[in-house]
């Protein structure tokens, strides 16, 4: 299944059923899991391991050098799942340290032009509209989605069923299952659609009410909010991971 313009290394793995469109790329030590297809024009560089059933479009680069000024080119990589969709033009940029991978989980959608920088970790299902782009060392956690022109600043973390809106420009963290929007982005709201069709129960969305009041409407330091949090929210899934994640912010908390 290997279109007779493509360019595909003998040195590369492709599993069973793998299609590899017009004037396509694999380089040497690329590695294609089965049932995947690769779309016209795209390059696979040598840097990526990715799972089964994925489908690449038209034009996307994946495992290029990412843009740093030190990296020397030894040991890294993009490490891809499953039943992921990237879409035309996507770039996804190879780590930086050695031994190092960009990391894209499962089930992701990654819509045309949008860019995923080195060292990044994108959980599973996460979703890039058009144009978004993420810097170096950037987290986002499962169910995330990023409306079309969003930019996230390096080393920037974004919580489960996080939102981030069109045309944002993130340079904090964003707690889980929170809406952002503006420059710079600011909370406006709880991703209750998003929580819905994940099936969380409706006692557990008001939880996640509850949080959003206190963290982001009524001026509390996050040490005080924590405490009121801890007191006033009923025990739940979604307290836990929101309190957990505040936990491991070093940016600070997009407020």
């Amino acid at each position: 299944m290997i279109h007779p313009t493509a360019i595909v290394s003998e040195d590369a793995e492709l599993g069973e059923g793998v299609e590899v469109g017009p004037f396509a790329v694999v380089e040497s030590g690329a590695r294609i899991g089965a049932g995947t297809r690769i779309g016209p024009h795209a390059v696979i560089h040598e840097s990526v391991r990715m799972g089964e059933r994925n489908i690449v479009r038209a034009g996307a680069v994946l495992g290029g050098d990412p843009q740093s000024v030190g990296f020397d080119r030894e040991g890294t990589f993009v490490r891809i799942g499953e039943g992921n969709m990237v879409g035309e033009y996507v770039t996804i940029h190879r780590a930086t340290a050695p031994g190092g991978a960009t990391m894209i989980g499962d089930g992701c959608y990654l819509m045309s032009y949008s860019h995923i920088g080195h060292d990044c970790f994108l959980g599973d299902g996460v979703v890039l509209t058009n144009y978004a782009g993420l810097a170096g060392h950037v987290e986002l956690h499962d169910r995330v989605l990023l409306g079309a022109y969003a930019g996230v600043h390096q080393f920037c973390r974004v919580g489960t069923l996080a939102m981030l809106s069109a045309g944002s420009r993130l340079g904090k963290d964003v707690a889980p299952y929170i809406i952002v929007q503006g420059y710079p982005a600011v909370p406006v709201a709880t991703n209750v659609v998003g929580m819905r069709r994940a099936g969380i129960p409706s006692e557990r969305r008001d939880a996640v009410k509850k949080l959003f009041k206190i963290f982001f409407r009524r001026g509390l330091t996050t040490e005080r909010a924590i405490e009121a949090a801890r007191k006033d929210v009923p025990p739940c899934e979604e307290k836990d991971r929101f309190l957990e994640f505040l936990s491991g912010t070093e940016r600070g908390l997009c407020k």
